[in-house]
């Protein structure tokens, strides 16, 4: 913020007084971003569950058929779940 500014007019005078208005709304941003993605995470782990409480016996490459998400995120999220239990 830059610091007040005397202006001198031939005997009289004005002060320029600045305020900082920048609104930052990163974070309210950040964390709607954030908990939609979340969300979306949380919501493929529950479908990955639902579908190995059905068919325990149900492969990556069935799962990812059922959900239409590449093997990779399905081994990936697989990965996660098994580190949260």
């Amino acid at each position: 913020m830059p610091d007040p500014e005397l202006i001198d007019f031939d005997g009289d005078f004005r002060v320029n007084m600045y305020r900082n208005t920048a609104i930052d709304y990163s974070p309210r941003v950040n964390d709607r971003v954030n908990d939609k993605v979340n969300d979306r995470v949380n919501e493929i782990e529950e479908k990955i569950l639902k579908f190995i409480d059905n068919d325990p016996a149900i492969t990556i490459t069935q799962l990812s058929m059922e959900l239409e998400l590449s093997r990779k995120t399905i081994a990936a999220k697989l990965k996660t779940l098994k580190e949260k239990k």
